[in-house]
């Protein structure tokens, strides 16, 4: 597998949760990485306009199934609200030095239609 491997578009629809899941198989045997045992942790997933960009969203990262090599991105309706067309990526780190971009991908920003009043 090469790092990072780019996703289809995330479509986040502004002024909802957003949950997006994805399980790493290992390449060789085809079944899901015990990314715990790996020593994979701090995962982190930000949404920018642009890569360079300092406006961010932290997108909320639940490892709870790491074992079982999926891991849930997840962002609220407060911070949707704040993401428009750009870009997303995922990363952790390894027995705490190595960083990887384990995913990265495009994102569309929906305007929500229906909102509280």
């Amino acid at each position: 597998m090469t790092f990072p491997v780019i996703v289809p578009n995330i479509k986040v629809y502004q002024g909802d949760t957003f949950t997006a899941s994805y399980v790493f198989n290992d390449k060789t045997t085809g079944l899901p990485i015990n990314l715990v045992t790996a020593g994979w942790a701090s995962w982190t997933a930000q949404w920018r306009p642009s890569s360079p960009s300092t406006d961010v969203v932290n997108f909320t990262v639940d490892a709870t199934y790491a074992s079982t090599g999926r891991i849930i991105v997840t962002a609220t309706p407060v911070n949707t609200r704040l993401v428009k067309d750009g870009v997303w990526d995922l990363q952790a780190t390894q027995s705490g030095t190595v960083v990887r971009t384990w995913i990265r991908g495009r994102v569309e920003g929906i305007g929500d239609v229906t909102r509280a009043t």
